[in-house]
């Protein structure tokens, strides 16, 4: 069965059991709010994203990179880093761990076991393997394409910049289904927010929802 985009069937949920998660950041924590549209800083992320996971890298569930900047959404004010990492527990193969940079409470935290829930019929449960959820972010990804497609997602209605106050890519999500990238701006005519998103296959190719 081919899963879409916005129709998840895998459910996450935090347990309480606490791990390890090595590796240095390489990452600041208060950010530019258009540090995505920067290459260097892509393969920043890039490289600190890999180094966390570690081996696990090549079976990754689901990777967020978010831009928060809750004074003015881009505009003014301290904007902060959020990464999710998502990848296969390598002491129980049947559920996940999370490694979480949370920028504004000071950067990496612990690692946390995640419990795996599926949503849909009984026959989807009796048939999902959490294995079939995984994809290789080692291998397949890479911060050269990351940067490309980001680029390619902000550019594609970007062609007046004048109509925005700001634009910046909020956010990246990255699973088996595909690359999405969420731009947020602000029109000058009348300050109201746009949200757009922009769906990629994991080679880079446009897809549509």
């Amino acid at each position: 069965m081919v899963k879409k985009f916005l129709q998840p069937l895998v459910v996450v949920g935090m347990c309480v059991m606490m791990t390890g998660c090595f590796g240095g950041a390489g990452i600041d924590t208060k950010i530019d709010p258009k540090i995505m549209e920067n290459k260097e800083e892509v393969q920043k992320l890039y490289d600190a994203i890999l180094d966390r996971m570690g081996d696990q890298a090549t079976k990754a569930h689901e990777i967020t990179i978010t831009v928060s900047n809750p004074e003015d959404k881009g505009n003014k004010g301290d904007a902060y880093l959020m990464i999710l990492a998502d990848m296969q527990n390598p002491s129980n193969s049947k559920k996940l761990q999370r490694c979480m940079f949370h920028g504004e409470i000071g950067g990496w935290q612990s690692a946390q076991e995640v419990t795996v829930d599926v949503r849909g019929s009984d026959k989807e449960k009796a048939d999902f393997r959490l294995e079939d959820e995984l994809f290789d972010f080692k291998n397949q990804i890479n911060a050269e394409k990351l940067h490309k497609i980001i680029l390619d997602a902000y550019e594609k209605d970007n062609k007046e910049p004048e109509k925005y106050t700001y634009r910046y890519v909020y956010s990246v999500g990255i699973s088996i289904t595909g690359i999405t990238v969420d731009v947020k701006g602000k029109l000058a005519a009348n300050d109201q927010i746009i949200d757009d998103r922009y769906y990629f296959d994991l080679d880079g190719n446009p897809l549509h929802d």
